[in-house]
């Protein structure tokens, strides 16, 4: 089993972590409820992709990033324009 994440990771590490990071959302639903601070949290989901070599927090947090730029390459970047507040004097 290892092996194969392994090499799923190695190939797709994108997806392969995106779909972790499903999985635990799906089993833990509690933790998006931002006013339930005492909830039992499961962590096997992300405690079998940690024993994935390669698989480090800072690597797959990284990915995560990278992902959402490739994602959002079209998007501008810029901000809009704040509106003008200023009363004119006529």
């Amino acid at each position: 089993m290892k092996r194969i994440l392994a090499g799923l990771y190695k190939s797709y590490p994108s997806e392969v972590t995106e779909a972790f990071v499903e999985l635990f959302l799906a089993e833990n639903t509690s933790v998006l409820d931002l006013e339930n601070v005492k909830s039992e949290t499961d962590y096997r989901t992300l405690d079998i992709l940690s024993i994935v070599p390669g698989a480090s927090p800072l690597a797959i947090f990284l990915t995560l990033l990278e992902s959402i730029r490739a994602r959002t390459q079209g998007m501008t970047t810029t901000r809009s324009k704040r509106p003008n507040l200023r009363i004119s004097k006529a």
